[in-house]
């Protein structure tokens, strides 16, 4: 059976600008765009964290944190690859039901990346977002706002300044965006990629038996890389 060909934009049906309105704010513009894949290797495993606890006898609060933060972890990184899926459908089948099944897995991702910061920095008592500091710490405090945002729509409608939008947050051509904040498609795979990666590390005893991770050794070049030029395609 053939499949369809992927094209890079819309059909005219799709263009018309009441679609901005009546779905989401620049629906009618948008064009296919890469949104990298993170490996499946990444995937972290929540039970095998329970092995790892259970064996090494990691207790208490810390071992609630690190459970909670591999869940969220697993939990974004398959939101994140059914989004980059339904993405992908948008254009091949020219549907705008792929468009909204594509930003439903984006708002679970980042509801799951939220919360998984939250406890996984709480194993130090330190904040994971700030408006002020550049790099990671100003990225995660955008993944608050647009995560928040896109969970208060009764909040969006009441307030002074509705512009009737009929979502809180949307795909845009640039990536995730509302009508203040913006994170790039690119910005969105690393934060997955780190979930995922420090989540799978932390799924195994390597860590807690003080030995190099194998995982952190093989992608030691992608971390390196995501460090030094943040958001940055490659």
């Amino acid at each position: 059976m053939s499949r369809k060909p992927q094209t890079p934009g819309l059909s005219d049906a799709l263009r018309n600008p009441i679609w901005d309105t009546f779905i989401a704010p620049g629906i009618s513009t948008i064009e296919k765009k890469k949104i990298k894949s993170v490996p499946r290797e990444l995937r972290p495993d929540p039970l095998q964290f329970a092995v790892t606890a259970y064996l090494l006898g990691i207790e208490g609060k810390n071992r609630a944190r690190v459970f909670n933060f591999v869940r969220r972890a697993r939990a974004a990184y398959d939101a994140y690859s059914e989004a980059r899926l339904a993405y992908a459908r948008i254009f091949r089948d020219q549907d705008f039901s792929s468009y909204l099944r594509a930003l439903g897995h984006l708002e679970t991702c980042l509801a799951a990346a939220y919360q998984g910061h939250e406890v996984l920095f709480g194993l130090r008592g330190s904040e994971f977002k700030n408006k002020e500091l550049p790099g990671r710490a100003e990225l995660n405090w955008r993944m608050d706002r647009l995560y928040n945002k896109s969970k208060h729509v009764e909040g969006m409608i009441r307030a002074q300044s509705f512009q009737g939008d009929n979502v809180a947050m949307w795909i845009s051509n640039e990536g995730l965006r509302t009508r203040d904040e913006i994170i790039e498609f690119n910005e969105l795979y690393e934060i997955v990629f780190d979930m995922s990666l420090t989540g799978s590390i932390l799924a195994k005893s390597h860590l807690w038996r003080k030995e190099m991770p194998p995982l952190l050794e093989k992608y030691s070049h992608e971390v390196a890389r995501i460090k030094a030029h943040p958001g940055a395609s490659g």
